[in-house]
Order: structure tokens, then sequence, then C-alpha cells
């Protein structure tokens, strides 16, 4: 599942036991009684693909009056029929486009969906997310400040997310209209630690040391040393150099790790949230405030440190140092993962970062490359690095890109301007688009389109069954959304003691499961079935975590399985939780079935 549980999450101390309410062993596909008539979520097989468009003219002014045939839709290159057409408010009519297939997506025969089908209605969702560790103090003051103005003209019918990433993910607000829930949980975002200032003085103080080595430094000796002779002191100062150089390497090198670890687990918060995002129907926009990444942090003072002793020693570069860029190609492969799940999420990010400062006249960009050298350092890549990993993130999810300064306000509000001029296009596909992605176009037909420009997301891929169980499980812990057409029943007994010296107090949970709503098959004397059980806590910090899942057998001996209909299977575990109030989600997976359900519940946990 999405997060494995840390040492001190809630989870970590996970205990787990099944206890049948009747004696129980378990089922052929079992026939609900009448009552019961959705178990689960259905299996999908056909799905219905929405890409959103946002379609703008030359000067930047959104157009809204286009209808179904102004637009051709390409899958991998090939013509596709938009089944499904949804329009901003006072545009054209739709009439109908010109019919097209692709072979190797469309799905078998079925009878056309009723649009509601294609699109479901809800109140918008506007996620705020903030990349608190990469963003020094000064930046994410202004920062936050432009963020909590643009939250506050809220539309009535809008609902708004905050999470940050400090540590670990913290989500802030779980999507609330509540202008007093908004303004808290700002004002608890700017309370958290902003460690990036941390992180850059580390890197300049690293600069500094790179551009000082291979000056000459004086030699302090005792008055009782021998004199050296010429040899013997070039010896010393040899050497001296070699184990600064070995220390300075080693610094870059350490530091360089910390920051590739940083950024993983950054991607990694923004995964768990575009999968609780990706439950939820409808387009989602999310702004996202950060400098941005880097895969290769310690290029630059790696290279400057190589170049600077070639000029010293005359030795060969430092060669590459192959662990670092080992993780840095697992970062890239991770941020690329969250680029496509943000697009079959149907997230649009908006990126917000700062400028990065012009070099000033004491930087190492502008100073000797080594003693009495006149060559500048080598040329530091990462703020292209980072500008090219935001762009890239809001080109591929149809959004835009924003820079911090004083139009920042403005270029905001062009974000809800967006999201009132959206065109919705739909096609159905079955299994056989397999697992891969498939590359999205959508252009304009007819006269007078010249100079418009077309905002899309640039790809679609058919979730797995696992992935789409992710996405729930997260959707119910962090935002409280469940699909829960098994009737599952969470509840909660009375929390233990805290242990001396600690103030997390265990809490028991049941999750009570309806034998009825399970797919159980005759073998033998027994019905039998199996399903697996994961549960998922939103802690009153903020965390979010799920445990692995737990494997469950039901076998039902025939003379039972009647009365066994009208009874629940229990499981029970116990979560470790600080004083506070805690959202606990659980879902159950039917493997038999191919179905699933989840369900959620809020607890507040006292002190003692």
């Amino acid at each position: 599942m999405p997060l494995e549980p840390h040492p001190t999450s809630p989870l970590s101390i996970l205990r787990c036991a099944l206890v049948a309410a009747a004696c129980l062993t378990a089922a052929s596909v079992a026939q609900p009684p009448p009552d019961v008539t959705t178990p689960y979520g259905e299996r999908v097989e056909v799905e219905v693909v929405n890409v959103d468009v946002v379609v703008t003219d030359r000067d930047g002014r959104r157009v809204t009056g286009l209808a179904r045939g102004d637009f051709e839709l390409r899958v991998d290159g090939k013509p596709l029929a938009i089944e499904y057409f949804s329009a901003p408010p006072g545009a054209a009519r739709p009439r109908p486009a010109a019919p097209a297939t692709v072979p190797d997506l469309a799905p078998a025969p079925v009878e056309p969906l009723p649009p509601s089908a294609a699109e479901p209605e809800g109140a918008a969702l506007l996620v705020i997310y903030v990349d608190q560790s990469a963003l020094g103090h000064f930046v994410r003051g202004h920062t936050l400040t432009e963020l909590r103005e643009f939250a506050r003209t809220r539309e009535p019918h809008e609902r708004l997310m905050l999470a940050a990433f400090e540590d670990n993910l913290r989500l802030l607000a779980a999507p609330t209209a509540e202008p007093a829930e908004i303004e808290a949980a700002f004002t608890a975002l700017e309370k958290l630690p902003a460690r990036a200032s941390l992180t850059v003085a580390e890197r300049r103080r690293l600069e500094h040391e790179v551009r000082a080595y291979g000056k000459p430094q004086p030699m302090v000796r005792s008055t009782l040393e021998p004199e050296l002779s010429q040899s013997q002191n070039e010896d010393q100062v040899s050497r001296r150099q070699s184990e600064e150089l070995e220390r300075l390497s080693t610094e870059i090198t350490l530091w360089a790790e910390q920051e590739i670890d940083r950024q993983r687990r950054s991607v990694e918060a923004m995964g768990h949230v575009v999968a609780a995002l990706a439950a939820l129907p409808g387009r989602k926009t999310a702004v996202l405030a950060t400098a941005g990444f880097d895969a290769e942090p310690g290029r630059y003072l790696l290279r400057f440190l190589a170049q600077k002793r070639e000029y010293t020693a005359g030795a060969s570069a430092i060669p590459k140092i192959a662990h670092l860029m080992d993780l840095g190609v697992r970062l890239s492969a991770e941020f690329e993962d969250l680029v496509r799940a943000a697009q079959n999420a149907r997230v649009a990010f908006y990126t917000v970062s700062a400028p990065d400062p012009p070099p000033s006249a004491n930087d190492a960009e502008f100073q000797s490359a080594g003693a009495d050298q006149e060559l500048p350092a080598p040329r530091d890549f990462a703020p292209v690095e980072r500008s090219s990993s935001v762009a890239r993130l809001a080109g591929a999810t149809g959004g835009r890109t924003f820079m911090l300064d004083s139009t920042l306000d403005t270029r905001l509000g062009e974000v809800r301007d967006d999201a009132r001029a959206v065109y919705s296009l739909g096609f159905t596909t079955g299994p056989e688009a397999g697992a891969k992605d498939h590359r999205i176009e959508v252009r304009l037909t007819g006269a007078g389109r010249e100079g418009m420009n077309v905002r899309h997301r640039e790809s679609f891929r058919r979730r797995s069954a696992e992935e789409r169980q992710d996405e729930a499980l997260m959707a119910a812990a962090t935002l409280g959304e469940t699909a829960n057409g098994a009737g599952l029943r969470l509840e909660q007994g009375t929390p233990a003691p805290a242990e001396k010296g600690e103030t997390a107090r265990l809490v028991p949970i049941a999750l009570r499961i309806p034998i009825a709503s399970l797919a159980l098959a005759a073998v033998g004397p027994l019905h039998q079935g199996r399903i697996r059980v994961w549960i998922g806590v939103h802690a009153g910090n903020g965390l979010v975590t799920t445990d692995a899942g737990t494997p469950i057998e039901i076998a039902i001996p025939d003379g039972d399985f009647e009365r066994a209909l009208s009874e629940v299977w229990v499981h029970r575990t116990e979560l470790r939780l600080e004083p506070g109030r805690h959202r606990v989600a659980a879902l159950v997976a039917d493997e038999g079935a191919g179905t699933f359900a989840t369900v959620a519940m809020e607890i507040e946990i006292g002190e003692l």
C-alpha cells in the first residue's frame, strides 16, 4: 500500500486479531439477502477517460464558445471519437463529431453511458501544497502570504485542502469550505519549521571551502621542530591538500545524499496526495509551492572541486560518484511516476517557485577557479534543473508555472479562471488498452483557430485494481471520502492508559464486515472466500500512514451458511495514538469478486 508505517507511527505496533461473530469457516458465490443490492465497488471493465482542456487565444484569453466538433482527439497519434463532451458555461451548443476509433484502445461495443457517468458532478476542489523543506524563510513567508490571500477568495462551491511537506506529509486541512478552518490551517502551517535555509547555508559553506581549496596557507610549526627541506615542505603541502580533497569530497557527497533523500520523500508525499485525489471524480486543481527538484544536487560542487584539483596538482578530475548517480536516477524515475500519476488522477498542477537570485560578485562564478587562474568556476545547472522540473509537472498535467514576484496575486487568479473555462472530452476504453501509457493530443479544427493554445494532460493509463485500492484507502484516510456499499462499520474501544513517561495510548478498533456482502464459493462442504483488510490513519499531527494489509481466509460450513448471511466478520486491531483528533479508515478487498469497499470514522483521544 502507499505508505509503510514509521517506527513512531500509529501503525507501528499494529496488532491484529480475527473474530467470527459465529463459528464460521466460509462460501460459493453467496447470494446476499434482498436488502443488500450493491455490496462493493463494481469491477471496472470499461473505463471512461476524461481529458480536461483549457483553450486560450494568442493574447492569453480563455476561449469558452467552442463545441464538440471544434475538437479533434488523438490517442497514440490515431483519431478517436469524442463520446462525451461538456463545455464551460456559455459555450456553444455541442454538435456531433466525426466517428473514429483506435483499434488497440477501443473496447467491445457497450451501451452508451449517460453523461453523468462520464462526468460526475461535485464541488470544485482546490489543493494547496507547500514543500517547505525546499523554501527558505523569506521565500516561504512571502509565498504563504500570497497563498493565504488566494485561499480567502474561495468561491462558494469550492472546497480547499491544505497540505505540506516538512519531514513528512502534513495534512493541515481536509477538503473544507469553512473559512475558519482554512485560516487555522494556514496559521498552523506558518508555525511549522522551515529547514531549507539550513540546507542552503550548508551548500554555501561547501562552495566557499571549495573555492579556497589549493590556495597557499601558512604552515605553523613549533620552534623546536627541525627545518624542512623544500621537497619535504612540498610533500607536506601535497599531503594536506590530499586530506582536504578527501574531506571536501566526503562532505559534498553526504550533503548531496541528504538532499536527494529529502526530495524523494517530498515526491513520495505528493504521490500520496495525488493517490487520494485520484479516487475523487472530476478535475482537481493543485497549487504547488516548491523550489523544484534536482537529481544531481552535488554536481556543481564536485565539478568545481575537480576543476580546482586539476589546477593545483595537475591530476585527473574527480570521477563521478556512482551511488550518487544511482540515487539521482531513482529520484528522476519517481518524479516521472508522480507526473504520470497526476495525469491519471486528473490533477492539474499550478506551480509557484521563487526565481534564483543573480550571482553576486562574491559568488564562485566570479572567482578564480584556482591559484593564479583566471578561469571561472563551472556553470551551476541546479537552477535550470529545478525550473525545468516544475515546468514539466505543470505542462504535463495541463497547468501553469508562476514565479514568486509582485504579479503573483494576479497570476494565481488565473487558476480559477482556468477552472471556469474547462472543456471535458471523454471516451471509453477497456482491457485492450493494457497497462501502458497512451499519449493524448487535442487539436482544434476549422478556420479561425490560428494562434489558439490548447492545454491538457499528456497521457493516460488504465489503473490496476491494486492502484485503485491504494487510491481509495488514501482518499478515505486523507480526505474522509469513502465508498461503502458493503455496509462496513468501524467501532472504537476504550483507550488504554498511557504507559509511564509516554502520552500515546493504545486504542482498540473493530471493523465489522457483513458476511452477506462477500463473494464466497462452494468448495466441498464449505463456503470459502478470501479478503484483505488495510487500515489507514490520518493522525492529529497531520501524518498519514497505512499498514501492509492483512489477508483473511473465511470458511463457513454449509450447515451454518444461511445463518451466517445475517452475521458479521470482525477484524480487530490496536492503534497507538497521541491525544487529539484522528481519522481511522479501512479498506476491505474481496479477492474473489475483485471488488472493494472503504469506511472511515473520526475519533478523539483524550489525555489522562
